[in-house]
């Protein structure tokens, strides 16, 4: 049996191949990768309410579908939360480094 992979946390290439180009285009392809990750999660958010919406006005929607979409975005706050906390700790780490 083949396990496949998870695709909504994008894996680090495009930060690894900016970082070798530079120190701006590291920052830029950074700060994109940031960008990508809250458009995706606005966008699991979005289609969480329209479900759940849907759910309360008692359009045909299956409930499994508003669960599904609720604990996907769920998810994805957890695990903005979770990198937010990270880079903050790292940052903290850096300012904490004597020169």
């Amino acid at each position: 049996m083949e396990v496949g992979r998870i695709d909504f946390v994008p894996t680090a290439g495009p930060v690894a191949a900016a970082a070798a180009a530079g120190t701006s285009a590291a920052t830029d392809g950074f700060g994109k990768l940031f960008t990508d990750l809250v458009s995706r999660l606005s966008t699991l958010q979005t289609e969480a309410d329209r479900l759940a919406q849907g759910l309360a006005a008692g359009e045909p929607v299956d409930i499994h579908e508003v669960m599904l979409a609720l604990e996907k975005a769920n998810l994805g706050v957890q695990l903005a939360l979770q990198l937010r906390n990270k880079v903050i700790e790292a940052y903290q780490e850096v300012m904490r480094l004597q020169v």
